[in-house]
């Protein structure tokens, strides 16, 4: 093998390695988009929004297209048990202990899904 193609071998698994997520780790990787009973366990204590702010903050962020008539975006809406529940806002008094799962869908998805007034994405909630 001469050294210019074994220098690009070399690279080619490093990056395989990385793309593959190879810290070694046995962890299993988290989906952003989902939270599971088993993530959620430790927050029973907590209301559904100090679940997703400390969880998956980005789920609180305002999304959808931004223009002159709404320029900070759209925030998600939030659905239990497939079906309209409220404003983020709700998340507040929305107990842990009744959470069996939470699930982000984005804007495009939202809309996409179930219309245009859902711009900034959807938290669903599973009950148990």
């Amino acid at each position: 093998m001469r050294p210019r193609t074994g220098i690009l071998f070399v690279l080619t698994l490093l990056a395989s390695a990385c793309a593959t997520g190879g810290s070694g780790s046995n962890e299993p990787q988290r989906d952003r988009n989902r939270l599971t009973a088993e993530e959620l366990e430790p927050l029973v204590q907590f209301s559904a929004w100090d679940a997703v702010q400390r969880l998956r903050p980005m789920w609180m962020r305002p999304g959808g297209i931004r223009n002159s008539a709404n320029p900070a975006g759209y925030y998600a809406y939030v659905f239990v048990d497939g079906s309209p529940y409220g404003e983020m806002a709700t998340l507040r008094g929305f107990r842990m202990e009744n959470v069996q799962e939470m699930r982000f869908v984005d804007a495009t998805d939202a809309t996409i899904r179930y219309g245009g007034q859902y711009q900034g994405g959807v938290i669903l909630i599973t009950t148990r």
